[in-house]
């Protein structure tokens, strides 16, 4: 035998001393595993299951569209939906039905691809989106340990923006025809706003008109 296979003999001596030591008491190594399968050893355990893993949901709600963010706790973005990725466009974006799509979606890969299960939810913005989409987070299967707004209130705080103005558009009235043709006057309106005695009087008198010219 050479030198070098009595190094790696008296290698293996060594190893196994010292594991015999260490294991004191207990069967050989060959047997531990068996035992182990039966007792439920926590390593075999642990690495059958797959971590809870807990995450954030940030929710953005225009009134344009409803962006959602996943993160986990740290910050660190994992996934994001938005109502264009669900499949909306334009006006639609904006829809409850939107918020539920995105949400739905961000929770599906969460689940499949991250294995997350418990979920802190942030929601900003005054959109239509915003009550929907926290309530398809409460139907669906993930636990919601918190809820935040962090929409910022003023106290007194900046002046706000004046108000628009829009001008009214009104409609011409047509050129009044008939027998109520001299009733332009601003002073006959006045009168036939308040009574209709004037009124009387100016149709009788039109009629009397309109018979003599029968008649003649």
């Amino acid at each position: 035998m050479t030198e070098r296979r009595r190094r790696k003999r008296k290698k293996i001596k060594s190893l196994e001393e010292i594991k015999i030591g260490k294991d004191f008491g207990q069967h050989s190594g060959s047997e531990e595993v068996g035992e182990g399968r039966e007792g439920g050893s926590p390593e075999r355990t642990r690495r059958g299951r797959k971590k809870r893993l807990r995450g954030q949901i940030h929710i953005l709600a225009n009134f344009s569209n409803t962006i959602a963010t996943l993160t986990d706790l740290k910050g660190n973005v994992l996934r994001w939906a938005s109502g264009g990725s669900s499949g909306f466009k334009n006006t639609k974006k904006k829809t409850p039905i939107a918020a539920r799509a995105v949400v739905r979606k961000l929770i599906g890969e969460a689940r499949t691809m991250f294995n997350i299960t418990e979920v802190q939810v942030t929601v900003a913005g005054a959109g239509w989106g915003r009550t929907y989409a926290v309530w398809a987070l409460a139907k669906s299967r993930v636990r919601i340990s918190r809820i935040k707004c962090t929409n910022s209130i003023p106290y007194n705080g900046c002046r706000p923006r004046k108000r628009r103005k829009l001008r009214r558009r009104t409609k011409r009235k047509a050129p009044a025809t008939g027998p109520f043709r001299p009733l332009r006057n601003n002073l006959c309106k006045l009168f036939l706003k308040r009574g209709g005695i004037l009124k009387r009087f100016l149709i009788n008198k039109q009629r009397r008109r309109a018979r003599r010219r029968q008649h003649s």
